[in-house]
């Protein structure tokens, strides 16, 4: 249970993981000349707007199509297949009807509803949307010291209401500084 291997078989390490390489990834190219990030070109709006339709747009059409099949398949028996479908799979829709507005609010990824029926695992893109808007900030603290990243973490974190993955996402900013 305790393997750094873990997040293998396990949701939540595997969503920690995917948040450190998220910040990894995402930070990389500002630290290729040094451990202090190059934002000689960098360009806020241009990259505020490249992220928005990178995550935002690829969701709202795999949400509508999500509510398209929901529509036609709620309050219709649950198909029947070769293997036996799952608890999950019964329960999936047919037990949450949802309204157009409540539709429409899950494709908000900035303030996703406590109950996200159509993508369940939406909310991981709710995060990834947040924390990479976040990348600038990171990279001007990072340029400053890594207390400061630590301090803007726990700030963020315990005052504004921020998911702790900032956490592990400023651990994959700080892997690419040092890398």
């Amino acid at each position: 249970d305790f393997s750094p291997l873990h997040f293998w078989w396990e949701g939540s390490a595997a969503v920690s993981m995917f948040f450190v390489l998220s910040g990894l990834v995402l930070s990389l190219k500002y630290f290729q000349h040094g451990h202090m990030p190059d934002l000689t070109h960098f360009n806020l709006i241009r990259f505020l707007i490249g992220r928005v339709f990178r995550i935002w747009f690829p969701y709202l059409l795999v949400l509508a199509v999500s509510a398209m099949l929901f529509s036609q398949t709620f309050g219709h028996e649950v198909l029947h297949t070769a293997l036996a479908p799952s608890d999950w799979i019964i329960n999936m829709w047919h037990h949450y009807p949802l309204t157009p507005a409540d539709m429409l609010s899950e494709g908000f990824l900035l303030d996703m509803p406590d109950l996200i029926v159509l993508l369940p695992q939406s909310w991981t893109l709710s995060v990834e949307l947040t924390l990479s808007l976040l990348l600038p900030v990171g990279l001007l603290l990072v340029d400053r010291g890594t207390s400061w990243v630590v301090f803007f973490s726990l700030f963020a974190i315990g005052l504004l209401g921020v998911s702790s993955f900032l956490l592990h996402f400023l651990l994959g900013l700080t892997i690419a500084r040092y890398l």
